[in-house]
């Protein structure tokens, strides 16, 4: 939780700039999207027509800078009626649209707009993936979440958020957004998140508890690296995980967080890899063995809210408004991939003894391999103990 909170900008002599309200002709709007029309102090008016036009001729970079000029931006929406404010209906207009929550001119992000408190309360506010009712209310959604969440996006979690939740924003998507550098912040975000970490550690834990009957000690020659495919020991299933991205300080926890699904499919997280073993022994004839893995995992997910989860309270000062404007059809799910390699760091000591393969009895080796002690197979110890016992 971040203590620092942003404070509304305000006019030269100390007042709140008023905010007024505009319904944009269609002829100046031919795309049909409902333009974000702000002046902040100068800056370049920043629309959803205008953003996707400018990530195309000039680049993300170009978006960025646009962006951090915007950052402390308020938001003044003006109005076409001939009265310029003063009749009773845009009076009235006005006081409703300023009391309404979504239009506030306070930024509502305190720390995180993911981020919420101890309560475990989860229960959806109301509207919540419910469309507008209004093209007011929309479009003042829209600015908002475009001056004030996506900057904050962007300063918190990097460029790649920020990315992602621009698409959303402004762009349908017809395919996933792939990101495979392992160079970069928003992958690295996702390799050592503590949930993968996590994951990992159940998926090392999963492993030894599968290598009674699956690895024989003899078949781990002392000193060679022995390299075993994982689904040997997970199976075709247990390649398939449910990790949870749900630490919302960092991009993976708002990009992805749960496994649920989208317009474009289901989500799902994928894992393949190797496990590699080393058996050595020492002069005295002691043995021991180590493990490592070498995970490469796939995370598929979409920026989506509709269906999805609302989030404790804090949350849902982003959440609400994103879900409302997909639910309006002014928002639009975003799907991505991420592709990462994550290792279990330090050799893993495992108990030789888990490498005799075992029978559920409890007996070693099949009925034809040779008993240590009498140097029978045990079918022929049977036959003589049965010879012995009832003769």
């Amino acid at each position: 939780m971040f203590a620092r909170q942003r404070r509304p900008i305000t006019a030269l002599d100390g007042t709140e700039p008023s905010v007024r309200l505009v319904k944009h002709p269609s002829a100046l709007n031919p795309s049909g999207n409902p333009l974000l029309q702000f002046a902040p102090h100068g800056n370049t008016p920043l629309t959803t027509s205008l953003v996707q036009q400018l990530q195309r001729t000039h680049g993300n970079r170009y978006v960025t800078v646009l962006a951090e000029r915007n950052r402390n931006a308020v938001p003044e929406i003006q109005r076409t009626c001939a009265c310029g404010g003063t009749c009773d209906h845009c009076q009235e207009e006005d006081e409703g649209l300023v009391n309404r929550s979504i239009i506030q001119r306070e930024l509502p992000f305190e720390s995180s707009p993911f981020a919420g408190g101890p309560q475990d309360d989860k229960k959806a506010p109301e509207g919540f993936c419910t469309p507008f009712e209004s093209d007011w209310e929309l479009i003042a959604a829209k600015a908002k979440m475009t001056t004030v969440l996506l900057p904050y996006l962007l300063e918190k979690y990097g460029m790649d958020t920020f990315l992602l939740y621009l698409d959303y924003l402004t762009s349908p998507s017809s395919g996933a957004k792939l990101f495979t550098d392992e160079e970069s912040a928003f992958v690295k975000s996702y390799a050592y998140s503590p949930d993968t970490t996590d994951e990992v550690v159940k998926i090392v834990e999963e492993i030894k508890k599968a290598i009674p009957g699956k690895v024989k000690l003899e078949d781990l020659p002392p000193g060679v690296e022995v390299r075993m495919n994982i689904q040997d020991f997970l199976g075709e299933e247990g390649l398939s995980r449910q990790t949870n991205y749900d630490h919302v300080d960092e991009a993976p926890g708002v990009t992805a967080g749960g496994v649920g699904s989208s317009d474009f499919g289901d989500d799902y997280r994928q894992i393949s890899g190797y496990v590699v073993f080393v058996r050595e022994v020492d002069g005295s004839g002691k043995t021991t063995v180590s493990m490592t893995t070498e995970i490469s995992f796939t995370v598929a997910d979409a920026i989506d809210f509709c269906p999805g989860d609302a989030g404790l309270p804090e949350e849902q000062k982003a959440t609400l408004p994103l879900s409302r404007l997909e639910a309006s059809g002014a928002a639009f799910d975003r799907p991505f991939v991420v592709t990462f390699e994550r290792n279990s760091g330090q050799p893993v000591p495992i108990d030789p003894d888990l490498f005799q393969s075992g029978t559920p009895n409890g007996t070693t080796g099949s009925l034809d391999t040779p008993n240590d002690e009498t140097g029978m197979a045990w079918n022929e110890w049977f036959e003589s103990a049965s010879d012995t016992l009832f003769s």
